[in-house]
């Protein structure tokens, strides 16, 4: 078994196009045409239907692709041990999980690991999603819900979605407020992708609203700026907030009857090869799902009707 071709089969699905994959690893296109069609001949099968210009991986072609990716894993692995180089983790986080949990949860696990690198990438659910599928990364942490059936979803640590203001709001010390008076206020959002935002317009949407947005970014830092400077509501991981309201500085609603309860998952690839080090940093995160919630911290609520 050749591992070259098999590197050359995994970026031809990657990057879905002959010529794209060529252009990547640096061969020409004839050159990557020639290692698959060797490919196919070696297992007497198809593993691409060609359509025009496009390529539609096969059922052959999946269950290559999956033993491929354990095969490239574990040559890297082997290369590292036998070079004497630390094992390095390239680990993906979500915003809000990026801006609350995971420098902890790194540190804490070099602290125990000392020998260990790591790479991490910091941005929206949807991102991270394309990133793990591409196996740019081992492992992530996500606050929103991934799509893709190839990606294993695994629930680990609780966390609730807050309605937030500063203290000079006219919102601020109220007891409740209803559903349609929030139409009346701006909102700063999160971008499009982002999980945060997709269960918040899921919400109003399911019940008639519209949100009136101002203000939009990524940038965790962003949002609590604009709430102070503008005024600005906006509906955010509790994380985020947490020591702004336990100081006075920030006011926080949540809706009555309905929790804006989620979690923060673990995510992987379905044929990702869980080595021991792999499996050990999953039992590390799992360690952070049982802090207690601060329910006394969240003083006024949402009415919907």
């Amino acid at each position: 078994m050749n591992l070259d071709h098999l590197a050359v089969f995994v970026e031809v699905v990657r990057s879905g196009t002959m010529s794209s994959a060529a252009e990547v690893l640096f061969l020409s296109q004839p050159a990557v045409s020639k290692t698959i069609a060797r490919l196919e001949q070696q297992f007497d099968t198809t593993l691409f239907d060609r359509i025009g210009t496009r390529l539609i991986i096969t059922d052959s072609g999946r269950k290559l692709y999956r033993y491929a990716l354990q095969m490239l894993d574990q040559e890297a692995q082997m290369i590292c041990s036998m070079q004497g180089q630390k094992q390095t983790l390239r680990i993906g986080g979500t915003l809000t999980v990026g801006s609350t949990l995971l420098t902890d949860i790194i540190k804490t696990f070099q602290d125990e690991y000392p020998n260990l690198g790591f790479k991490a990438k910091i941005t929206n659910t949807r991102e991270i999603e394309e990133l793990l599928l591409q196996s740019s990364l081992d492992i992530a942490l996500v606050e929103g819900v991934v799509k893709s059936p190839h990606l294993v979803f695994h629930p680990v640590i609780e966390d609730r979605l807050v309605l937030a203001c500063t203290q000079s709001h006219p919102l601020a010390g109220r007891a409740s407020v209803f559903l349609d008076e929030l139409s009346d206020y701006s909102f700063h959002q999160r971008e499009m992708g982002s999980g945060t935002r997709a269960l918040f317009e899921s919400f109003m949407m399911r019940r008639g609203y519209d949100i009136h947005a101002v203000y939009e970014s990524t940038c965790p830092l962003s949002i609590r700026n604009s709430m102070e400077d503008f005024d600005l509501l906006s509906v955010l991981s509790f994380r985020l907030v947490e020591d702004g309201i336990r100081s006075g500085k920030y006011y926080a609603f949540a809706p009555e009857n309905e929790d804006w309860k989620r979690s923060f998952s673990i995510v992987y690839h379905r044929d990702k090869l869980l080595t021991p080090l792999l499996k050990t940093f999953i039992r590390h995160i799992e360690r952070y799902k049982d802090d207690p919630f601060p329910e006394e911290l969240i003083r006024g609520k949402i009415l919907i009707s």
